[in-house]
């Protein structure tokens, strides 16, 4: 599966937490999840049925068929396939204007230039609170994290120890 971030609500519009009155920073309305087809929608909707939670779907969305169902924290999370999702449908037109984007800076933002991986991982940048960046428990754990290398990360904070140890 893969993670869909142009995940919509009814009507074609996402709103925070699924239109309740406010969002908190970090806030997530839901996640959407992509599978290759409707044989695999379908299964993946009577596995979670079989466990007891409700799942509404399939429903076709035209470019799309999708279930949806609560997880663990009652996050709204849909399992989805198909589609040709052209990024010029998901912009809307009045954050457009509200935003001053221009025809040439959407386009752009619409039809990025590809990554060019070629040259190895990228560094972690410096801390700069202009930037997004994640609301941690442990700002201290945080920021010594960032300074570390990906190596350091994955040495440092991988568990791989499953809470319940086989029996032996």
């Amino acid at each position: 599966m893969r993670a869909d971030p142009s995940a919509t609500g009814a009507g074609g519009r996402q709103e925070a937490q699924q239109g309740r009155e406010h969002a908190v920073v970090g806030a997530v309305g839901h996640i959407a999840m992509d599978v290759e087809t409707l044989e695999e929608v379908v299964a993946l909707r009577d596995r979670i049925r079989s466990r007891g939670i409700q799942v509404i779907g399939p429903i076709d969305h035209g470019w799309w068929k999708s279930i949806y169902f609560a997880g663990p924290d009652d996050i709204n999370l849909e399992i989805t396939t198909g589609g040709d999702i052209k990024p010029e449908n998901w912009v809307l037109p009045e954050v457009v204007e509200l935003c001053g984007i221009s025809p040439e800076e959407l386009e752009r933002l619409q039809n990025p230039v590809p990554f060019d991986a070629s040259q190895g991982p990228v560094a972690q940048p410096p801390y700069d609170p202009s930037k997004p960046h994640m609301e941690p428990l442990d700002v201290e754990l945080y920021a010594k994290g960032l300074e570390m290398t990906d190596e350091e990360v994955w040495e440092t904070f991988s568990y791989t120890k499953p809470p319940v140890p086989d029996e032996q």
